[in-house]
């Protein structure tokens, strides 16, 4: 009666608790590294060109032109500067490629201008006038890669930038025609 009676754990119940321990750890430093991946992943797109407002930039200002100014040939694709003629603001509106950059500026008829930088990682700009009131866009970007997946055998490697393309076809809508359809 002596040896059962006394208290403790047996190797074996050591053992077996400590794989446990160790499984809930592994899986605990896996889930770490992935907020880790995943937070880095929403840090550089804070810093890449936030195509979803650039592209509602220029839905706005397309639909709220008059007109597309000097007119293109109807049909044919141009890298050129999309302006436009807004009598709502009094000015031309024009869209820019210079470079690996796609500018935004406005020329006022009281004179004022501005400019802004709106993408600094244009790869192609392409627009056209498929018919009248109607105005495609093209825009070529390199967007951030997404966050790489932890591996096993070592720390990843940084991910490269991916090419994304934006298309737009948009309805010009100022000049008293009113927001809506």
């Amino acid at each position: 009666m002596g040896r059962r009676s006394q208290a403790g754990f047996t190797l074996l119940e050591a053992v077996v608790a400590l794989a446990v321990v160790s499984v809930a750890l592994y899986l605990a430093a896996g889930l770490l590294r992935e907020a880790q991946v995943l937070s880095a992943a929403a840090g550089r797109q804070l810093t890449d060109p936030l195509a979803g407002v650039v592209a509602a930039r220029l839905r706005a200002d397309v639909q709220g032109a008059d007109a597309v100014a000097p007119p293109a040939p109807g049909g044919v694709w141009t890298s050129g500067p999309l302006c436009l003629a807004e009598r709502r603001h009094q000015g031309l509106l024009c869209w820019t490629a210079a470079g690996s950059e796609l500018h935004r500026s406005f020329l006022g008829e009281a004179g004022g201008t501005s400019d802004a930088t709106w993408l600094r990682s244009l790869v192609a700009w392409r627009w056209r006038l498929p018919a009248a009131g109607l105005v495609d866009l093209e825009v070529a970007y390199l967007r951030s890669a997404e966050p790489w997946r932890w591996r096993m055998s070592g720390p990843p490697s940084p991910p490269a930038p991916s090419l994304a393309t934006e298309r737009l076809r948009l309805a010009l809508r100022g000049g008293g025609r009113g927001s809506g359809w």
